[in-house]
């Protein structure tokens, strides 16, 4: 958890300089995921259909549980004598041993890999993540100067998968991290 806090800080120091020059440009200010995010008055990220990766980060980290690899037990096990000579009632003499075995544990160990991308399309820059939890995750890095065919829907960007240099009709899905505007209606980038 703390790398990806320290990926996001990265992240949001980047697009806070960013932010900083689109302020007082016609654009309304609003907050999402808890970074500040610039909207412009007309149109949406929403709309955006294609994008060019940039740049992308990625950090590691692991995670571990314990389970209960084979349960304890215990044993006991009894010797005694009866002696029924004795007046009165009988003389009763026992020796017991407990045997105990404590639980065995085991740990299993999981290894992540969280992906950051950046990346630009129709006049807005997006930071994007997805978290690979196993080896054959479909969540990877967008190698920078490649264009991707993409659908938003609400906090998530699904990136069409391609295969061969075509895309399929599989996807995949990306939190979007903050979002800023790059283009102004004048076509300059800032």
């Amino acid at each position: 958890m703390k790398t990806k806090i320290l990926g996001l800080i990265l992240i949001v120091v980047a697009l806070a300089v960013v932010n900083a020059h689109a302020q007082g440009s016609g654009e309304v200010a609003a907050e999402r995921k808890g970074f500040s995010l610039l909207v412009p008055t007309s149109g949406s990220p929403e709309s955006v259909t294609r994008v060019r990766s940039i740049s992308y980060s990625s950090q590691s980290y692991s995670t571990s549980s314990t389970y209960e690899a084979s349960p304890g037990s215990s044993s006991t096990s009894c010797k005694g004598t009866i002696d029924g000579t004795t007046p009165g009632g009988a003389d009763i003499r026992g020796n017991c041993n407990t045997t105990y075995r404590s639980p065995k544990q085991g740990e299993l160990t999981w290894n992540h890999v969280i992906n950051y991308n950046v990346v630009e399309g129709g006049g807005y820059r997006f930071v994007i993540s997805c978290t690979a939890t196993f080896r054959w995750s479909k969540c990877g890095s967008l190698p920078p100067g490649y264009t991707w065919d993409v659908r938003i829907k609400g906090s998530q960007m699904l990136v069409t998968d391609y295969k061969k240099g075509k895309p399929t009709k599989k996807h995949t899905t990306y939190d979007i991290d903050g979002i800023t505007i790059i283009d102004r209606p004048t076509g300059k980038v800032q």
